[in-house]
């Protein structure tokens, strides 16, 4: 009488086979592949869009400090001063002072702030700088060229505009343009 049934019939023992762990752990290796990236980018987009939000403001403003002083950009300290002010009431009221037209109306009433803390002004800057653990703008000008461009917190740019310098006479018909970023 055989006690343990054919020879090629191994009893089961406690435990998992070799085969069924690769199995197991080449799934979730499949699974993490899948999702990981997703959550990347979903830490990385509170920064995008209130970053151009604050971008965009700025950029109309010095535009419209353009139309009104015969093409010429604001100077980079009226957007990088009121930046280093500690709060967005500080940075609101040096804007006004600086970015204002010929007949003293503001530009911009208000400094745009960082899209984690309405209190903090968005730091804007003169050359970009990398990853800084904290979104910034990047602003330059001379004269008749401005280039305003937006960075996240890993030093990826999220936006930009730039505008070409064009003589008064040119900028007066309408010349002048975007220029690749």
């Amino acid at each position: 009488m055989r006690e343990h049934g054919p020879a090629f019939v191994r009893a089961r023992e406690d435990g998992f086979s070799l085969i069924e762990l690769l199995v197991v752990l080449v799934i979730i290796s499949i699974l993490m592949a899948a999702v990981l990236p997703s959550i990347r980018n979903a830490r990385k987009a509170p920064d995008g869009p209130g970053l151009e939000v604050a971008a965009s403001s700025l950029w109309r403003a010095s535009m419209r400090y353009r139309a009104d002083h015969r093409g010429t950009f604001p100077p980079t300290s009226a957007l990088t001063g009121p930046s280093s002010q500690s709060s967005v009431t500080g940075a609101s009221s040096q804007l006004k002072s600086t970015l204002k037209s010929p007949a003293g109306e503001p530009y911009l009433t208000k400094f745009p702030s960082m899209p984690t803390n309405s209190q903090v002004p968005v730091p804007v800057r003169t050359s970009s700088a990398g990853a800084t653990g904290s979104p910034y703008l990047v602003y330059s000008s001379s004269g008749l060229t401005g280039r305003l461009e937006a960075y996240d917190a890993n030093g990826k740019r999220r936006w930009c505009r730039a505008v070409s310098s064009v003589g008064t006479a040119q900028f007066e018909n309408g010349g002048g343009g975007r220029i690749a970023c």
